[in-house]
């Protein structure tokens, strides 16, 4: 049988990522806002029903290649958060600047798999920026596991009212909600824009 429409998997589909509607609508916004640029973040949340793993919010890092110690400082920051706000850093996720490529970044193969010494679920979720506001039949992520090699998948699921919220981004992407987007390269370049998520 085929997978229903809300599931992105291949025929050995490693655990499965469920992902909050915010937390994929914050990835997608990300990644419209500098659909040229290579772009990365954090996913948080905690293991899900069925062993799998529940994606509950992102926080959004770079929209550039990042150097070693500004990203070994972007981590420290957001474990931080997590420790207050009961949450762990379960992946990563990156769009990569040119529109049709999906592989994974030796940048965010080396996150993901600092992650996963903390958390063995861990997953790289990379955008397929050719999806972006087309998500009638998969969702616009393409996620591997982050100790595995790229021919095995996570199952990709959204939580809730998939269409509701489908239609809900689409109608951000026109407005350009992404604006609102800040991530810590944004708050380098200027301190007072926020970029953590708050901690309770």
């Amino acid at each position: 049988p085929q997978s229903p429409p809300s599931l992105r998997m291949s025929d050995s589909a490693a655990y499965g990522l469920e992902l909050a509607p915010e937390a994929y609508a914050k990835i997608i916004l990300h990644a419209a806002q500098h659909p040229s640029r290579p772009v990365c973040g954090l996913m948080l949340g905690g293991e899900g029903a069925g062993g799998g793993v529940s994606v509950e919010e992102c926080v959004a890092l770079f929209h550039s290649y990042p150097m070693g110690p500004m990203l070994e400082l972007a981590l420290m920051q957001v474990d931080e958060v997590c420790k207050t706000s009961k949450k762990d850093i379960v992946g990563c996720y990156w769009a990569n600047e040119l529109l049709e490529d999906t592989g994974v970044h030796k940048i965010a193969r080396r996150i993901g798999t600092q992650i996963s010494k903390f958390f063995k679920k861990a997953s790289i979720a990379i955008v397929d920026n050719t999806l972006i506001g087309k998500e009638e039949k998969e969702l616009a992520l393409v996620a591997y596991p982050a100790t595995a090699n790229d021919s095995k998948k996570c199952a990709t699921k959204m939580k809730g009212e998939r269409k509701e919220t489908l239609q809900k981004l689409v109608s951000q992407l026109k407005s350009g909600k992404w604006e609102t987007i800040v991530d810590f390269d944004s708050h380098l370049a200027d301190p007072s824009l926020p970029w953590l998520p708050k901690s309770s």
